[in-house]
């Protein structure tokens, strides 16, 4: 018989899969919450701002350093990422506080749905603040609050103070002035980035539409679009790098931050005046670039995931690192955090599989083992024909049902394996999934090569592989979905897989209806009772399969 699982083993089991999941989850996110160099921006008095965390570094036109400016003392939450500005005094805009995302929220973020929330906020401490340095003072630019809790980007008319939003989810740029108030705003865009005004137009990265958009700006109106350039040039489709999320203008050129998947780890690809691919820049391996910044005679380039600020001439050659002796300590801070929470989330990864592992062994053990000291107690009864005997008429399957079905199989096995090809790595995780894959596929496999036999007291299953099953008809129950002989189950959907209705109609439902009609209920009370663990892990490891094959799709 089949050993069935207790109530609190199935809790138990549960809870440690749940648990190791969790704690990748929750490492991952606290990786990601560790904040590195992001956002960059030229001050009015010619010097730049470079955000670390919670602090701006500011450093000289020569990239020598001048001082530090924490913005904990501005009141900016401590975790909250926010592009900044200064206006023509000064005075510095950004966003100080931000709401946890919900788990919908997140999803939305994810498959890049739009926000359909108003861009306006009731809560005044969500929108932008204008602030002064000198005595860390700040007040609202908006009233009521810009509602600015994803992805957004500023620039700022430094002639007239004019502020250029844009909301990234909700694909509009919007256009203020200098007190705050509304002044327009421009549609038609597909989850913009960043924006930069200059010589009275305005160019803006529209993201999921694979360009940089040129615009004309009148005192307080957008204008027509002047200019597109098309950034999928060049290795950008094959490398995977379409997204333009940054860019800025070198003497006659533009340099473009093409991000990859997840908008993550692109590739610098410059144009030139007329929009042509003129190449793509070489960075260090697994670089992550986020924002570029042009001094006088070089380009900052600020790393979020390796931490670093590369230097590059003004040929896009590559020249160093930005080595201050001011942000180190931070960075090394906020460096060794990073690798804690990344040890942890492979922990947590390395433990969900290795325990996934061993309890489908031990399952599949325990499953062996029963099995093989199992003796029928009336083994004529179980046993009682020879396949061979001509008494048994074997159903006839539809080629064409069982071909179809073989056919997709192979299909999903060739769509696996070109994941695998197309992915830059082959974890053990991806492994895994391929081998519980083709355990499932083996295991379909045998479901549609199977035969039918039915004699005058028998329904006989014989699979491609493994032991036949005998269903008695003295023994048979039968729901309006599946068919049991008490241990082993046969779904009505299984047969009509491979077989015609016709066949279904003229042979085996009437031989089913010699049995006991039960209710669905009952049916499956009876399943659940004969399950044991190897089903209960499988259920487990498909999960495991669906997780693990999402992370490498989108390079997680």
């Amino acid at each position: 018989m089949h050993q069935n699982l207790k109530p609190s083993t199935i809790v138990l089991i549960v809870c440690i899969f749940s648990g190791l999941l969790f704690g990748q989850y929750w490492a991952e996110n606290a990786k990601l919450a560790v904040r590195s160099f992001s956002f960059m921006a030229p001050h009015p008095d010619g010097s730049v701002y470079i955000r670390l965390h919670d602090q701006l570094f500011n450093f000289d036109r020569q990239g020598k350093f001048i001082q530090q400016i924490d913005l904990l003392r501005l009141g900016v939450d401590q975790d909250s990422v926010s592009a900044f500005a200064f206006f023509s005094n000064g005075d510095l805009l950004l966003r100080r506080h931000t709401t946890e995302h919900s788990i919908g929220d997140n999803l939305d973020n994810f498959f890049r749905l739009p926000n359909l929330e108003s861009h306006l906020s009731p809560d005044a401490q969500l929108g932008l603040f204008r602030c002064h340095l000198a005595s860390f003072s700040c007040k609202a630019f908006t009233q009521p609050a810009l509602n600015l809790d994803d992805a957004f980007a500023l620039s700022i008319d430094q002639e007239t103070d004019r502020v250029f939003i844009t909301d990234t989810p909700r694909h509009k740029v919007y256009l203020y002035s200098d007190s705050g108030a509304a002044l327009d705003e421009k549609t038609g865009l597909l989850f913009p980035n960043q924006v930069t005004y200059s010589a009275q137009k305005l160019v803006i990265a529209d993201t999921n539409h694979h360009q940089l958009l040129t615009l004309a700006v009148n005192a307080a109106k957008f204008g027509e679009i002047t200019a597109k350039l098309d950034t999928r040039q060049g290795p950008a489709k094959k490398q995977g790098e379409i997204w333009p999320s940054a860019f800025l203008s070198v003497n006659n050129s533009k340099w473009v931050i093409n991000s990859g998947k997840g908008m993550q780890n692109g590739g610098i690809y410059v144009f030139d005046a007329q929009g042509q691919f003129q190449k793509r820049l070489q960075l260090p391996e697994q670089a992550d670039p986020f924002d570029l910044l042009l001094l006088d005679q070089q380009v900052w380039v600020s790393d979020y995931t390796q931490h670093k600020i590369y230097q590059l001439d003004l040929e896009g050659n590559y020249l160093g690192i930005v080595d201050a002796a001011a942000i180190q300590p931070l960075l090394n801070k906020l460096q060794n955090n990073y690798r804690h929470y990344q040890q942890l989330e492979k922990y947590f990864a390395s433990s969900f599989i290795v325990a996934l592992i061993i309890g489908f062994a031990l399952a599949l053990y325990q499953q062996f083992k029963l099995a093989a000291s199992h003796k029928p107690a009336t083994p004529d009864v179980l046993h009682p024909l020879d396949l061979s005997n001509p008494q048994i008429h074997w159903l006839t399957p539809s080629k064409m049902r069982q071909w179809s079905k073989i056919l997709t199989s192979l299909a999903m096995v060739m769509l696996l394996g070109t994941l695998i090809l197309k992915s830059n790595t082959i974890p053990v995780a991806l492994i895994f999934c391929l081998i519980m894959y083709l355990v499932f596929l083996s295991q379909y496999l045998n479901l549609v090569t199977r035969k039918t036999g039915i004699t005058e007291a028998f329904l006989i299953i014989k699979p491609l592989w493994g032991k036949p099953q005998i269903f008695p008809r003295e023994t048979l129950r039968y729901s309006d979905q599946m068919l049991t002989n008490g241990q082993n189950f046969l779904t009505f959907s299984s047969m009509q897989l491979l077989y015609s209705g016709e066949a279904l109609q003229q042979q085996f439902y009437p031989f089913v209806r010699q049995g006991t009609y039960i209710s669905k209920a009952e049916m499956q009370a009876l399943w659940l009772k004969n399950k044991n663990t190897v089903y209960f892990l499988a259920l487990l490891a498909c999960a495991a399969v669906a997780y693990f094959i999402y992370q490498v799709i989108n390079n997680r």
